[in-house]
């Protein structure tokens, strides 16, 4: 979806440039963790506690803009919430 719908100016090299410097915590050292519950469950975790501005078909979006609680439903149940 970013690379279809985020504009011209955003491409897969930055993509994964902006996920590799997440992952080594820049810029303010934010905090994520992947643990197994004791049934097996794998749960993931993520703050986003830092200043997210990045241009999208002209206008200047921040992380509100540009993220989303999804629910994953199987046989029209809840599966999941990401």
């Amino acid at each position: 979806g970013w690379l279809k719908y985020g504009g011209s100016n955003l491409t897969r090299e930055k993509i994964i440039q902006n996920a590799a410097m997440y992952e080594m915590n820049y810029p303010n050292f934010c905090s994520g963790i992947v643990a197994a519950m004791p049934n097996g469950t794998v749960v993931h975790g993520r703050n986003m506690d830092y200043l997210l501005f990045v241009e999208v078909k002209g206008k200047m979006m921040g992380w509100p803009d540009l993220t989303v609680d999804v629910t994953f439903l199987r046989d029209g149940q809840p599966l999941m919430t990401s």
